[in-house]
């Protein structure tokens, strides 16, 4: 190797060095029920009755508009198209321990799908927060309409996603979000992905959960205990869960900070926030290239390689997951991303020379 070439490597190694934050969410929390599991309400929850006939269950696909869940199998309903108006039901959370929340602010969010359906009717969810499981003396912390046309207005039909402060007022182990669907004859809501901080006491004897990277981009959690389930966090953008990445690796698909929340069935703690900052170097040296095209593509991927040296190449959605790993890739072989959604993908391209990522759209 040459003195450029021994410039370049050592400034790819400098680039893709992780920096580990000294801060954590000491005790933080974050819950979250995206309605994929069968039963329904899920565990802890309540099927609050209000009014009318109108109720939340558990969906797989919609009409009514006609859609499909935010992530997951899973997505909840309430019936307000069949339902006389102002018919009204209620689903509330478990317990939001905020014990120790100190000066931070909790927050509830959800995602929501908004359509432009029955434009004139005033469906909505109406969030609520409350020290017991009812809406006597709850407070109201915000409302989200059905229709794009109404608050919060929305120039694009889908799911949105909305975040809402817990007044500071609401402290100790027992608190609740409550998520108040109420008709008024239009088109049916449909919710996922809800989410909520807690503040209870910090585990005691185990230790906070660590995140490892190698090449650049690819994250490993390690928690001790012999059944962990893990969520990813977007540090970069409030802590915010990464719909979908909950396994103990994640392939980061843009640069930017990441942590993670490990469960052990007995404790539950947040890692530091962890910075990757490698994304889309896609060349190891001056002598060493390989090209993807075209991009974006409407199925195929062509792999154009300066040197297939033991190959492979791993194909991440834009969650993190794997969805397709290949072993042994010579240049012009073709990639198929044919039979998977429309979106952004990752490429990493792996042999003897390095490894490089690659973000390629599909349409």
């Amino acid at each position: 190797m040459n003195k450029k070439q021994l410039t370049k490597r050592i400034i790819f190694l400098l680039l893709g060095f992780v920096f580990i934050l000294p801060t954590r969410l000491n005790s933080q929390v974050i819950n979250t029920e995206s309605f994929d599991g069968s039963t329904f309400v899920p565990s802890g929850w309540i099927n609050l009755f209000v009014s009318g006939s109108s109720t939340w269950t558990r969906q797989t696909a919609g009409t009514f508009p006609t859609q499909a869940p935010h992530s997951g199998l899973g997505e909840a309903k309430f019936n307000s198209f069949n339902a006389i108006s102002l018919a009204s039901q209620a689903l509330v959370t478990p317990a939001i321990d905020l014990t120790y929340i100190g000066s931070n602010t909790a927050t509830v969010s959800l995602w929501m799908y908004r359509d432009d359906g029955a434009s004139t009717k005033a469906d909505k969810v109406e969030l609520f927060i409350n020290s017991a499981a009812d809406l006597t003396g709850a407070t109201l912390i915000g409302t989200i309409f059905r229709t794009t046309s109404m608050a919060p207005i929305e120039s694009v039909v889908g799911w949105h996603e909305y975040t809402f402060n817990i007044p500071s007022t609401f402290t100790g182990a027992s608190n609740y979000m409550i998520i108040k669907g109420i008709s008024n004859f239009g088109y049916n809501i449909f919710i996922d992905d809800v989410s909520w901080t807690s503040f209870p006491t910090a585990c005691s004897g185990s230790p906070v959960p660590t995140i490892s990277m190698a090449g650049g981009t690819s994250l490993t959690a390690a928690y001790a205990g012999t059944t962990v389930t893990y969520q990813w966090l977007d540090c970069s953008t409030g802590n915010s869960i990464i719909s979908g990445a909950t396994s103990s690796t994640y392939e980061a698909v843009a640069n930017g900070m990441y942590s993670v929340i490990a469960d052990n069935g007995t404790c539950m703690d947040t890692s530091a926030c962890i910075t990757v900052n490698s994304v889309g170097l896609n060349e190891i040296n001056s002598n060493y290239t390989h090209q993807l095209s075209p991009n974006p593509t409407s199925g195929k991927v062509l792999i154009t390689l300066e040197k297939s040296i033991n190959t492979s190449v791993d194909v991440f959605d834009n969650q993190g997951k794997i969805i397709l790993s290949l072993k042994d890739v010579s240049s012009g072989d073709s990639i198929s991303l044919e039979t998977v959604q429309p979106g952004m993908y990752t490429f990493k391209v792996t042999n003897e020379e390095g490894t490089s990522t690659h973000r390629i759209l599909k349409n």
